[in-house]
C-alpha cells in the first residue's frame, strides 16, 4: 500500500464524517468572515481574512492589558481596497494574508488591469505587531500608484466593547509624528492616570503622515451607539443571557468617541516589471509603568515568537495515533493551549479564552489544568500556584470575596483598575474553591510531594476555611454568596442569567446547592481527607463526616427515581429544579453516585433529548426553555462532554466514552483552523453528508477549556492515571475502531519519563507495549 492509499484510509477511518475545506478563498473583503487570532502574553490581535482591522468589525483589534490599542487597520491602493485571495495563521503568532489589487487608472490615464500586483502581508505578534508587505509587479509595465496605511485608535477597555457602560473617560492626547523618523504614537491618559500608547515605526519612511484628533458627538443617540459595540446587554431582560451587569445607567453614561483618534500614512510607489517593492512596520503598546520596547527587528520578531512554541511543543508529551485528522486536531488544540498562556512569577497559567475572555479564570484554568496534566502538568502547578497567590485573605463584599476562597475573574484595564467593576479580581464562582482542592489532589499525583507542591498546603488549607465558615450551609450543600452590586447571580459554571429556571419559566431563586457542585465538593472533600490523614487526622474525619454526610443527603434530595436522572439544583427556597441538563452528568467524573444510578444516569445522557450527535447539549430539547442556539439552555460544550466522558469511564461505560469522544472529534473536523470552541449550538445532527454542528455566534473561538477536551478524551480512552510517589502508571486501555494505534512519548511520571504503545488486535482489543522506561516506572493495568 503506497504512502498516498494509507492517508486515503485514514481519512475515513474516523466514522463515516467527510472532511469539508471551509475556504473562504476569492470572497471579496468586505463579505468575509474569516477571523484570525495571534496573542503574546498579554497582547491580542485580531483581524479579518484581509489582515485588517474594519471599523465594522467590533471584537477586532490590538489589545494590551483589557485595553485596544488599535480599533482600525487597512490598507488601501489609490483609495480603494485590496482583494482577499488567501489567509492563513496556522502557527498561531504569524498571519500569512495573499492579495490583489483591484483595476487602477493610473496618473498617465493607463489601465492597470485587476489581479497584476501581488500583495503577500505577514504579521507577527512578538511584543508587539508586525508587519511585512511585500508588492510583486507581475505585469509586462510599470506600476506606479499611492498606497495608504489607515491606523486608529480609540483605547476602549474590553469590558466596554462588551457593552458594560462608564461615567467617564480619560484624555486622548494628541497624536505625535515624527516626520523625518518614520515614528508616531497613540496615547491616552485614563482616569487610572496611567499613561497608553501605542509607539508605531515605519520602514521607509512614509512621505507623508496626517493625524486626526478623536471626535466626541454629545448629540449622538444611544442608538446610532449601540450598533458599534458587540452588546448582549441590549437585548431584552428576559432573554439576556450575559453574566455582566453593568453599575452605570443609560442616563449617566459616557458616550465613547464617535471618531477615533487616526494616523494615515502615505507612500508613492513605483514598481517596475516583474520587480518587488516592500514595506514594514510595527506597533507596540505600552503603559507608563512598562519598560520602552527595543526596536524589533521583523526576523527577530519572528525567531522570538516561533522560540516560544518550540520550546512549549517540545516541553509537552508527544501524542501520534494512526489517524492524521486526530493527529491535525491535536497538534491545532496544543498550539491553541499555547496561544492563550499569560506569563506570570509563577509560571504560564492559560487565560480563558479569547477573544473576550482574555483573563484567568480560576474555574476555567483549573479544569484546562485537569484535562492537560498527562500533557504537561507543569501548567496545573503552576496554575495552582498562581491563584494561590490571589486567594482571598479578607471579606470584601464589592468582589463577592470571602476568606479562603480562590478567584473566579482577573482582568486588566482602566475600568477594573478604577474598580468602576470588581473584575480586577473578582470571586464570584461556588466552584473555583472546590476545584482548586481537586486539582491540587491531582497535581500531587502525577507530580509527587515536591517543595513546590508542599509550599500549596497552606492556600489548601484555607480553601478548607472558606468551605466551613461561608460555603457550606447548614443543611450541607455548599452554596454561594451573592453581595456585589454587579456580582454574577448564577455563580456556577452556567453562569448566564436564564440557565437556572424552574418548571414554570420563573427563576429559580439563589443562592442555589447545584447539583455538580455537590459532586465537585464530594470529590474535594475526601481527596483532601486522605491527604490530611497522616499530618491533620482531626480535620481529615471531619472532612470524611462532610462527604458521607454530603452522599447521604444529596441521593436523597437530588435523585429522581421516575427519570433516572438527578434534579439540576435545589433553590434558595428549597424548590426542586428538576431541568434535565448536563450538569448531572458530571457527577460521574466526582464518584458520587452509586454503579447503579451511574448507568441510569449515563443512559439517560445518551438518549437523543440531550445527546445531538455532536455531544451532551446543556439541556434536553423537551425541557421548557430550550433553545440550541442560547448559551446554556440547549446548546453544546466541549469541556463539558468531555468532562461526562471521562466520568463514564471511571464507570466502565467504554462504549458511551467512546462514542462521545467520537461526537466531539468530528464535530471539530468542521469548525475551521480554530476546531475547539467555546461552544456550539445544540441542533440535532442528521444522517445527510452535509450535517455540520451549528456555530454559536458570540462563541470565542479559542477557549482554554475546550483546547484541553481532546487531551482528557484521549487520556480516558487509555485509561491512564499516575501515582508518581510510587512511581507507577496505571492504564486502563480500550481503544475505538477509528484508532488503530496510539504511540505516547515523553510522558511524565513524577520525574520519570516513559514511551508506550497502544494498538487494536484483531479482536478488537487493545493491547499496548512500554517502548521506553529508563527508570523502570511500574506499570499496573486495571480491569
Amino acid at each position: 500500500m503506497t504512502e498516498f492509499e494509507k492517508k486515503e484510509e485514514e481519512f475515513s477511518s474516523l466514522g463515516e464524517v467527510h472532511l469539508k475545506a471551509l475556504s473562504d478563498e476569492g470572497i471579496p473583503e468586505e463579505s468575509r468572515t474569516t477571523e484570525h487570532f495571534l496573542r503574546d502574553d498579554r497582547t491580542l490581535f485580531v483581524c479579518d481574512g484581509a489582515g485588517n482591522v474594519p471599523p465594522s468589525r467590533k471584537r477586532m483589534g490590538l489589545y494590551h492589558r483589557g485595553m485596544r490599542a488599535l480599533s482600525g487597520l487597512y490598507w488601501r491602493i489609490e483609495g480603494q481596497g485590496l482583494r482577499s485571495l488567501a489567509s492563513s495563521s496556522e502557527k498561531n503568532y504569524r498571519c500569512e494574508v495573499w492579495l490583489t489589487n483591484p483595476s487602477l487608472v493610473q496618473e498617465d490615464g493607463a489601465v492597470l488591469d485587476a489581479r497584476l500586483l501581488s500583495f503577500r502581508r505577514t504579521q507577527v505578534l512578538s511584543r508587539g505587531l508586525h508587519e511585512e508587505m511585500e508588492i510583486r509587479n507581475c505585469s509586462g509595465r510599470t506600476a506606479e500608484f499611492r498606497l495608504e496605511l489607515k491606523l486608529e485608535s480609540d483605547y476602549l477597555d474590553v469590558m466596554e466593547i462588551r457593552g458594560l457602560l462608564r461615567r467617564d473617560r480619560g484624555v486622548y492626547e494628541p497624536i505625535e509624528t515624527g516626520e523625518t523618523s518614520g515614528s508616531a504614537s497613540f496615547a491616552y491618559r485614563g482616569h487610572d492616570e496611567v499613561l497608553r500608547r501605542t509607539e508605531m515605526v515605519f520602514e521607509p519612511v512614509p512621505q507623508e503622515m496626517d493625524a486626526k484628533a478623536p471626535v466626541f458627538d454629545p448629540d449622538r443617540s444611544w442608538a446610532d451607539i449601540m450598533p458599534a459595540l458587540f452588546d448582549t446587554r441590549w437585548e431584552s431582560s428576559s432573554n439576556w443571557e450575559s453574566s455582566y451587569r453593568s453599575p452605570v445607567e443609560l442616563t449617566e453614561a459616557s458616550r465613547p468617541p464617535a471618531r477615533p483618534m487616526r494616523l494615515t500614512a502615505r507612500w508613492t510607489v513605483r514598481i517596475e516589471p516583474q520587480g518587488s517593492w516592500t514595506v514594514r512596520w510595527q506597533a507596540v503598546p505600552l503603559e507608563q509603568t512598562e519598560p520602552v520596547a527595543p526596536r524589533l527587528a521583523y526576523s527577530s520578531a519572528i525567531r522570538t515568537a516561533r522560540a516560544g512554541y518550540d520550546e512549549w511543543v517540545g516541553s509537552c508529551t508527544r501524542i501520534e495515533t494512526s489517524n492524521h485528522l486526530i493527529n491535525d486536531l491535536l497538534e491545532r488544540a496544543l498550539l491553541d493551549l499555547r496561544m492563550l498562556m499569560r506569563s506570570s512569577a509563577t509560571g504560564p497559567v492559560p487565560v480563558a479564552g479569547l477573544p473576550w475572555f482574555d483573563a484567568v479564570f480560576g474555574r476555567d484554568s483549573l479544569i484546562c489544568g485537569l484535562q492537560t496534566l498527562w500533557v504537561n502538568p507543569e501548567l496545573a502547578l503552576s496554575t495552582l500556584r498562581f491563584l494561590a497567590e490571589r486567594q482571598a485573605t479578607k471579606d470584601d463584599p464589592w468582589r463577592d470575596a470571602e476568606p479562603g476562597k480562590i478567584p473566579h475573574e482577573i482582568r486588566d484595564g482602566e475600568m477594573a483598575g478604577l474598580d468602576e467593576i470588581p473584575h480586577g479580581c473578582y470571586y464570584g464562582s461556588v466552584d473555583g474553591t472546590l476545584l482548586f482542592l481537586i486539582l491540587y489532589a491531582e497535581v500531587r499525583r502525577w507530580i509527587g510531594p515536591t517543595r513546590e507542591v508542599e509550599e500549596l498546603m497552606p492556600a489548601v488549607r484555607r480553601c478548607v476555611t472558606w468551605v466551613e465558615q461561608s460555603g457550606r450551609r447548614g443543611d450541607g450543600y455548599v452554596r454561594w454568596h451573592i453581595r456585589s452590586p454587579v456580582g454574577i447571580r448564577n455563580q456556577g459554571w452556567k453562569d448566564s442569567r436564564t440557565s437556572l429556571m424552574l418548571e414554570d419559566g420563573r427563576p429559580a431563586e439563589v443562592p442555589a446547592a447545584l447539583v455538580e457542585v455537590q459532586g465537585y465538593a464530594y470529590r474535594a472533600f475526601v481527596e483532601t481527607a486522605r491527604i490530611l490523614s497522616d499530618e491533620d487526622p482531626k480535620t481529615s474525619a471531619k472532612l470524611t463526616r462532610w462527604a458521607e454526610a454530603l452522599r447521604e443527603a444529596f441521593l436523597r434530595d437530588f435523585w429522581m427515581e421516575d427519570e433516572g436522572f438527578l434534579r439540576q439544583a435545589i433553590d434558595a427556597e428549597g424548590r426542586p429544579v428538576e431541568s434535565i441538563t448536563s450538569n448531572a452528568g458530571q457527577l460521574l467524573f466526582c464518584n458520587l453516585l452509586d454503579q447503579t444510578r451511574a448507568d441510569r444516569v449515563i443512559s439517560r445522557l445518551m438518549m437523543p433529548d440531550l445527546f445531538s450527535g455532536w455531544g451532551i447539549r446543556t439541556l434536553s430539547n423537551q425541557a421548557h426553555g430550550y433553545n440550541p442556539m442560547s448559551y446554556h439552555n440547549g446548546s453544546v460544550w466541549f469541556h463539558d462532554t468531555a468532562l461526562i466522558a471521562a466520568g463514564m469511564k471511571r464507570y466502565g461505560r467504554s462504549v458511551e466514552l467512546a462514542k462521545l469522544a467520537e461526537s466531539l472529534f468530528e464535530a471539530a473536523l468542521f469548525l475551521g483552523k480554530h476546531p475547539f470552541p467555546e461552544l456550539v449550538c445544540g441542533f440535532d445532527r442528521s444522517e445527510g453528508v452535509f450535517s455540520v454542528p451549528g456555530d454559536y455566534p458570540a462563541s470565542c473561538p479559542v477557549q482554554a477549556w475546550a483546547v484541553g477536551a481532546p487531551f482528557q478524551l484521549l487520556q480516558a480512552l487509555l485509561g491512564l492515571e499516575i501515582d508518581a510517589a510510587r512511581r507507577r502508571l496505571h492504564l486502563a486501555p480500550e481503544l475505538p475502531p477509528w484508532l488503530r494505534w496510539i504511540e505516547v512519548s515523553n510522558l511524565r511520571v513524577g520525574e520519570h519519563r516513559v514511551r508506550l504503545y497502544f494498538s487494536r488486535d484483531e479482536r478488537g482489543h487493545t493491547v499496548f507495549k512500554i517502548l521506553e522506561n529508563p527508570d523502570r516506572v511500574e506499570v499496573v493495568i486495571v480491569n
